[in-house]
């Protein structure tokens, strides 16, 4: 329970000395890793009265000398009150450094780790309209997501591209094949990223591009084979002097041939990309079709 206001102290709850204290707030920051001690069921597990304890000496309702205020900056007490700026800025920045960590702002309530900060991203969710407009455009800067939902299905996305940046690694291209069972997920997630492309953000978009992803996967593989095709084609004409393959000169053993009737086929029909014309031109590929010398 993250509180963000005062808690009156239950007449059950022992009225703790500074050694007992202290001795219970270094118990609680090996155990959590910070001493905010805004959380009273947490404090409570730790000690009784710890929480108002504390609460107590960030009003000045508790009084602590100078020598026990330089222990508490030493131990990195937040001197924050639950429901103040300085308590909302550190709480701001734990989210800044969870993102940082995690790639976003979805804060698990039940975290083992971050549990604190998952309650208090839930209560800015439900208090949306009570949180003030500079508040609101400090948590958006860091990139917080109002909708939970919708912070999922972005969490979601990033783990996908991760995957994709993996399968580059390993593969040389984002050419996910829908063959391969180790990236059965991977793929579809490729596939309805090209059918969603509208639906992605500009920045989504943009990453996707900048890793070389495939947005037309039957574009890409016709223009891949093209150019197989014309390598092949190029070759011969080194090495023959012309571009007249036949059943009797053909390398691949008929491949060529059946390609090279396509293009011709191809420029028949209006069907060839001015591009693919010029460059088998300046080729000096045969455009009509007759007996090819057997050299």
């Amino acid at each position: 329970m993250v509180l963000d206001g005062p808690i009156a102290m239950p007449k059950s709850y022992p009225s703790l000395s500074w050694k007992q204290w202290l001795k219970g707030a270094r118990q609680f920051k090996k155990r959590h890793g910070h001493l905010r001690l805004s959380d009273l069921r947490e404090c409570d597990k730790i000690l009784p009265g710890l929480y108002h304890f504390a609460y107590n000496v960030r009003s000045g309702e508790e009084t602590i000398t100078e020598e026990q205020r330089k222990i508490l900056d030493q131990l990195g007490f937040d001197w924050g009150l639950p429901g103040t700026n300085a308590f909302f800025q550190a709480r701001l920045r734990d989210l800044a450094a969870f993102k940082e960590e995690h790639g976003h702002c979805n804060v698990p309530q039940k975290s083992k780790t971050h549990r604190q900060l998952g309650q208090w991203v839930a209560r800015l969710r439900m208090r949306r309209e009570e949180i003030s407009e500079a508040r609101r455009k400090q948590l958006e800067e860091i990139g917080f997501v109002w909708d939970r939902m919708e912070e999922l299905i972005a969490t979601q996305w990033e783990a996908h591209f991760e995957d994709l940046l993996a399968y580059k690694e390993k593969h040389g291209d984002c050419l996910v094949s829908s063959n391969d069972p180790d990236w059965k997920s991977l793929y579809n997630w490729v596939s309805r990223t090209r059918r969603g492309r509208d639906a992605l953000t500009a920045e989504q978009v943009q990453r996707l591009d900048r890793i070389g992803f495939v947005w037309n996967a039957l574009r890409f593989e016709a223009a891949a084979a093209f150019e197989d095709r014309y390598a092949k084609l190029k070759a011969f004409q080194a090495t023959h002097g012309h571009c007249r393959v036949s059943d009797a000169n053909d390398p691949t053993g008929g491949v060529l041939k059946r390609w090279v009737v396509r293009q011709r086929d191809k420029r028949k029909r209006g069907a060839m990309s001015p591009e693919h014309e010029e460059r088998l031109t300046k080729l000096g590929f045969h455009w009509k079709s007759r007996k090819s010398p057997t050299r």
